[in-house]
């Protein structure tokens, strides 16, 4: 059964409909690969697409509600559950909540 998945990339966070928070970092990248070759995009900018390309570009996984991270990926490299040099990476997307429930401490000041 798909689940309602928000990834997150720093600069931009997707709404994604799949089973698991792995599956929609792959959608998500299956989309970015998908908008290389159109025109235009209206969600998906160029950015994303060279970041990609690149292989600078990391992802983190909330559910819908964006209360809880659930997975990432930094560098390439698969993570569940979240580190903290992963999250640290996604500031604006981190209430001290959040940071606070999963890590139990503060988020770091920028």
């Amino acid at each position: 059964m798909a689940t309602t998945f928000r990834v997150c990339t720093g600069i931009a966070s997707f709404r994604i409909e799949v089973d698991t928070g792995r599956a929609a970092i792959a959608e998500l990248k299956r989309r970015i690969q998908e908008r290389a070759s159109k025109h235009r995009d209206p969600d998906i900018g160029m950015s994303l697409v060279q970041a990609h390309h690149a292989g600078t570009l990391n992802y983190l996984v909330f559910d819908d509600s964006m209360r809880t991270m659930i997975c990432g990926e930094l560098s390439g490299v698969y993570q569940e559950p979240v580190t903290r040099a992963l999250a640290d990476k996604f500031p604006r997307f981190l209430s001290d909540a959040i940071y606070y429930r999963h890590f139990g401490r503060f988020l770091p000041k920028q």
